[in-house]
């Protein structure tokens, strides 16, 4: 939370006159936890970030919140169940081939290797 609080200056006075827009283009925010009850202790800066994202001198923000104790249907930016991380990065070699891209993970051991492994992957790949 704290990197998207960085980028898109949340708790930062920053004067609009003098902002420069971002270095990155698009920002893949992939959230997952068991009960969307844990979302509300962010609901105010995931709220705050996702104006911002709007901005075109912020980066772009595709949000993906997985719920992985939900069997009900829920809306976006909520998705029932765990990621298919391999679609993920095939979703971001469509829309970016051949860009530089940075991945950032936090959480359960095997969901980071996976990660991982992918970057790997798509990074000796060239793509």
């Amino acid at each position: 939370m704290s990197m998207l609080k960085d980028v898109y200056d949340i708790g930062i006075c920053v004067e609009k006159e003098k902002m420069i827009a971002h270095a990155m283009k698009t920002i893949y925010f992939m959230w997952v936890m068991p009960n969307i009850g844990d979302y509300e202790c962010f609901r105010k800066e995931i709220d705050e970030i996702v104006s911002k994202s709007k901005d075109p001198k912020y980066p772009k923000l595709d949000i993906s919140i997985y719920i992985t104790r939900s069997k009900e249907v829920l809306e976006h930016p909520f998705i029932s169940g765990r990621p298919q991380i391999s679609q993920i990065f095939q979703k971001m070699v469509i829309n970016h081939r051949n860009k530089s891209g940075l991945v950032f993970a936090c959480g359960p051991g095997p969901m980071v290797a996976e990660l991982w492994d992918h970057s790997i992957q798509y990074t000796l790949n060239g793509t």
